[in-house]
């Protein structure tokens, strides 16, 4: 053989191997960890971004803080002995794992009365471990119109897959009903609470289900009436800086804005300036919000009340524990200012201030 065709054979070969290690590279490193049939991980380095991505993943699915438990990371979700309430399945894949973003989807399994599955996708940007959701890619005009396309989409075609039921009085009469009325409570929706995927050349919205169960579910990933696929094409205009940087320009160095209000993700700082702790917002519907907080010495989850009260967010623990011996602390707090959060702490007794960012 020729030497420079040989070479040239060789280095072919070559930058073959080099391009698909890069593209197999993963920017953060995980550990797994598993027993029986609950999956989960770490990611094992120690950037600021990293121990955020942690915290708010281990207390979202977990209930708890990274480390903080006595004998198992899954010891807070599984069914406890002679009961049979509890987490009893649990995966996740990665979804992205570049310099930009870090995605990860967790399925699940609980079990009390029934057998419910249960899934949720997470993204958060690589280079601060802020969750991200779709209105941080959107202007707010953007959001509005998007919001209003893509429901008015998911409501033709649901309103269509129903058109195909002809016996709505036999077996398929618990299919209609519960579908005619998730027909009429989509006009509430907001595309904020979708599961959001990032993908090549676009977004992937996918709707709650309209029923936990497995029957419906199976139903519901064959009729396909839920996703909707956006093409960076339609998104472009209606992206803004944050956005455009993540979708448009690939640059590893995108800064997100920082949110207007209360907005979904990990908040860390202290009680009377001594007592760390960590405030986790989970999810924030229309004037819902889900939260918990923890003692970082301690590490186990504290589910909180929340409501809005005069432009402040009140936060009351709802504990058993602190029931019975009247001592439910609350937190009263201001909206963000520059992303950070100030208010108090009290129990009735003592109020002290609070400061997280």
């Amino acid at each position: 053989m020729n030497l420079n065709i040989y070479l040239q054979r060789v280095g072919i070969v070559l930058a073959f191997l080099t391009l698909s290690v890069s593209v197999q590279a993963q920017h953060f490193k995980l550990k797994k960890f598993s027993e029986e049939d609950l999956d989960f991980f770490l990611l094992t380095g120690r950037t600021p971004a990293e121990k955020q991505i942690n915290a708010f993943l281990h207390g979202a699915e977990l209930h708890s803080l990274p480390g903080k438990y006595k004998q198992s990371p899954f010891e807070y979700i599984r069914p406890a002995v002679g009961s049979n309430q509890g987490v009893t399945g649990l995966r996740y894949t990665t979804l992205n794992n570049t310099s930009q973003i870090f995605s990860v989807e967790v399925n699940g399994e609980y079990s009390s009365a029934s057998l419910n599955e249960y899934g949720h996708v997470y993204n958060f940007d690589a280079s601060t471990g802020k969750l991200i959701k779709l209105k941080d890619l959107l202007t707010d005009a953007g959001y509005e119109v998007m919001n209003k396309m893509v429901i008015s989409n998911r409501k033709k075609r649901l309103g269509a897959y129903l058109k195909t039921l002809k016996d709505i009085t036999g077996e398929h009469k618990a299919v209609y009903t519960t579908y005619s009325e998730c027909l009429r409570d989509m006009d509430g929706d907001e595309l904020n609470d979708d599961d959001l995927k990032f993908q090549k050349g676009g977004l992937l919205l996918i709707r709650r289900s309209c029923s936990g169960q497995h029957y419906f579910q199976a139903l519901e990933d064959k009729a396909d009436v839920y996703n909707n696929r956006l093409s960076i094409k339609s998104l472009e205009p209606y992206l803004n800086t944050y956005g455009k940087c993540l979708l448009l320009t690939k640059n590893a160095n995108c800064t997100p804005a920082i949110a207007k209000g209360f907005h979904e993700g990990l908040y860390t700082g202290k009680i009377n300036h001594q007592y760390a702790v960590t405030l986790i917002i989970d999810r924030i519907y229309k004037d819902r919000i889900y939260a918990s907080y923890y003692y970082d010495k301690v590490g186990k989850e504290i589910n909180l009340r929340c409501s809005m009260e005069k432009g402040l967010l009140k936060m009351k623990e709802d504990s058993m524990d602190d029931k019975e011996n009247n001592m439910s602390a609350t937190f009263l707090l201001s909206l963000p200012s520059n992303g950070k959060i100030t208010g108090t702490w009290s129990n009735g007794k003592n109020t002290y201030p609070v400061e997280l960012q």
